[in-house]
């Protein structure tokens, strides 16, 4: 798909962050886990936990800031949820290729620099920003977050990249927060 041209060709078509206020509350604790891209692999799902909403099925769409469909968990398996008329347009189901390193050989990397933290793709000699997302700060907006990718689904043909990063501050704010961000690339 990205050819001879390698990196360089590349255009960044989208981007979607979820769950990324500026402030983090007292004790806060959300898990995300990604589910899968559906037929469509601009259409992506999420498991998020978290301690006051339970857990819940969201499908996202890439370069959309807001949930597309969701689906509490409670009282019903991820199967279940998957197949109910809310969710089962989306055909989620593939599950991706899990890795840092895309099937078209590029390499997912990422470092915070105090209010962002930088994502970009390289292919060992040339790089492309994929966007910056927002760290979390204390109310002081003094003590950054220590952000760390904790996972990066890829659809097959490299086309779309899922990335769960982990967002822990300490302090007397103290939170342990995953986010999501979903990135759509073409050859250009």
């Amino acid at each position: 798909m990205y050819g001879r041209q390698g990196i360089r060709g590349l255009a960044i078509l989208a981007v979607l962050l979820l769950a990324a206020p500026a402030m983090a509350s007292m004790d806060e604790k959300i898990t995300i886990e990604f589910v899968g891209f559906g037929a469509n692999p601009d259409f992506y799902a999420i498991a998020q936990s978290d301690a006051l909403a339970g857990k819940v099925l969201i499908v996202y769409q890439v370069g959309v800031p807001t949930p597309i469909a969701s689906m509490p968990l409670q009282g019903t398996t991820l199967k279940k949820a998957l197949a109910s008329p809310t969710i089962a347009p989306y055909a989620i189901g593939d599950k991706g290729v899990s890795g840092a390193t895309s099937p078209a050989g590029f390499t997912l990397v990422g470092q915070g620099t105090g209010a962002v933290f930088h994502v970009a793709i390289t292919n060992g000699t040339d790089s492309v920003t994929l966007g910056y997302i927002p760290v979390f700060t204390d109310p002081t907006g003094l003590l950054f977050a220590a952000v760390s990718i904790k996972a990066v689904f890829w659809t097959a043909d490299s086309s779309r990249v899922v990335l769960i990063l982990n967002q822990k501050l300490g302090g007397e704010w103290p939170m342990d927060t995953d986010v999501a961000a979903a990135y759509a690339l073409k050859a250009g």
